[in-house]
């Protein structure tokens, strides 16, 4: 666990009902995460460094505040949870009162940490048992599932965000310590959403959306799947990539919302490799064509686009193609692209169509094409 700035805002509050005196807290790295800190003493990051790592509480005495006068006191507590130290409570006072009231901060410190403990507890279990009812449908019975999803907040809309995270280096596995610290910085964003560790490398995510008159903008979660990947990208040592599922109205449909996302992901890594975020309905045809089977109407789309490869030794006319593609059948914009006149376009077009033996004038056949087009980017399609 990591002391988030919210249950240290808790502490702070609580010892302020008590006690007047400065409080801060820091996390385990040494970082205010909540209170002002005033103090002036020099070395004060190697104070809470020797508590952090010792687990010992440590008195500063005769410390200068000219703000309160001489005579004043730091005292440095460690916060524990489960055996570990995950920060720091500094209190600055007159060094009698601060002692006198050493025990009374600790007991609120421990009490603190205990009810955020259980409250988290019990929320994450239930959270965790909610995601994994997505992820594995088969994991629990019928009402119990129902029972789960009736706890997302009602008249809301979900979609489901896949995280796949893994090192830099070698793209290993990333440690459970490292695993979680990747959760709660989404969490610490994340405010509404549901997010939990479903392995050694995926996150999966609940995320509320809107939806409005004319359906969900999925363009607009993608930047706000943006907005929520910026902590992750102060890990020097995490790499990730996001893929956002399709939308559907009925929430007992989040697993297939799950599925659309995991296929997508996987479908996203092999199409665009330097992109870290992708989209269910950016590629959705290409997700379906995933899924085709290799039965005679496979068998035909393939042959028609591996006489085009075997032909096209300098893949001149495969490159026609993603250009032409990509201006969405804009030949002004595909010439413009190539550095090639019209005609020479034209040409490319007929030597395709010779080739795959589909009309490039058919919007029927141009489908067909870009659907032979996208297998072969896929790797479904090649010539041996």
């Amino acid at each position: 666990m990591y002391l988030s700035p919210e249950i240290a805002k808790d502490i702070v509050l609580n010892i302020g009902k008590v006690v007047d005196f400065e409080i801060c807290i820091f996390d385990y790295q040494g970082v205010l995460v909540a209170g002002k800190n005033s103090s002036k003493t020099v070395g004060i990051d190697e104070d809470i460094s020797k508590v952090i790592r010792t687990d010992f509480k440590l008195m500063l005495d005769r410390v200068t505040d000219y703000s309160r006068g001489v005579g004043v006191g730091k005292l440095l507590l460690p916060v524990s949870f489960d055996e570990k130290v995950v920060g720091v409570v500094s209190v600055l006072g007159l060094s009698a009162n601060v002692l006198m009231f050493e025990n009374v901060i600790k007991t609120i410190v421990e009490l603190a940490m205990k009810g955020w403990q259980e409250s988290t507890n019990n929320r994450q279990s239930r959270n965790n048992r909610l995601i994994m009812s997505i992820v594995d449908p088969l994991k629990y019975e019928p009402a119990i599932r129902d029972d789960l999803l009736c706890s997302l907040e009602p008249e809301s809309d979900w979609v489901v965000i896949v995280f796949d995270l893994f090192r830099k280096e070698g793209g290993q596995e990333l440690t459970p310590q490292l695993l979680q610290q990747a959760l709660f910085s989404l969490r610490s964003d994340a405010e509404g959403d549901v997010v939990e560790v479903v392995n050694s490398r995926q996150l999966v995510m609940l995320k509320k959306i809107r939806v409005g008159l004319k359906g969900w903008d999925s363009q607009a979660t993608v930047r706000e799947i943006e907005a929520l990947c910026k902590p992750l990208l102060r890990y020097s040592w995490l790499d990730f990539s996001v893929c956002c599922g399709n939308y559907y109205a009925e929430i007992e449909r989040l697993s297939t919302s799950y599925q659309s996302a995991i296929r997508s992901l996987s479908i996203g890594k092999r199409l665009f490799p330097g992109k870290k975020i992708y989209c269910y309905s950016d590629m959705s045809l290409e997700v379906l064509l995933s899924s085709t089977s290799s039965d005679w109407t496979s068998d035909h789309l393939e042959k028609s686009y591996e006489n085009l490869i075997y032909n096209d030794k300098n893949g001149c006319l495969q490159k026609t193609l993603k250009s032409l593609f990509g201006s969405n059948l804009n030949m002004g914009k595909t010439a413009e692209e190539l550095h090639v006149h019209r005609n020479t376009l034209r040409y490319r077009l007929g030597k395709i169509q010779d080739y795959t033996g589909m009309d490039v004038n058919n919007i029927g056949n141009m489908f067909f094409l870009y659907s032979a087009f996208t297998l072969h980017r896929m790797g479904r399609i090649s010539v041996a």
